[in-house]
C-alpha cells in the first residue's frame, strides 16, 4: 500500500469547495510519558503524507488533570520534521516546513466528580 494508507486520525477539517485537508488533529490523555504522545505525532505526519496535505494545520491536543510536567515538545517537532522510522515500512520522511501546533486541555474535577474543560494553552512555540 501507499504510505500512510492504514492511519485513522482523531479529526479533520476540509475544504468543501476542494476537498483537500485544511487541519489533521490528533487528541491524547497525557499523563507525563512521551511515548504516549509519540504515536499521536507520527499519525499526523502519516496522515499528511496519505492526504498530499502540504498546506494542512495539524493540531495535537493533549488533555491533563490539572497542570502536569509538560512533554518535550521539540522532541515531539523533531519527529515531524526529521521523520522517523516504522516497523515494516522503513524511513517516514519528514515534513520540510510543517504547520504544527501543540495544545494542552487542562481538565478540573468539578464537584460532581466529573472532569470539565477548564483552560486551553497553545504549548511548544518554536
Amino acid at each position: 500500500g501507499r504510505m500512510g494508507d492504514d492511519v485513522r486520525s482523531d479529526a479533520m477539517w476540509f475544504d468543501r469547495s476542494t476537498r483537500t485537508p485544511l487541519m489533521i488533529g490528533e487528541f491524547e490523555r497525557y499523563s507525563g510519558l512521551e511515548k504516549d504522545l509519540s504515536p499521536k505525532v507520527q499519525s499526523l505526519v502519516l496522515a499528511h503524507h496519505r492526504w498530499g496535505a502540504s498546506d494542512a494545520l495539524l493540531v495535537l491536543a493533549y488533555w491533563t488533570t490539572g497542570l502536569a510536567s509538560l512533554p518535550n515538545h521539540a522532541a515531539l517537532r523533531a519527529l515531524v520534521t526529521n521523520g522517523f522510522l516504522v516497523t515494516g515500512r522503513g524511513q517516514i520522511e519528514g515534513i520540510a516546513r510543517p504547520r504544527l501546533v501543540f495544545l494542552q486541555f487542562i481538565m478540573a474535577m468539578g464537584k460532581d466528580g466529573c472532569l470539565r474543560l477548564d483552560q486551553i494553552i497553545q504549548r511548544g512555540v518554536p
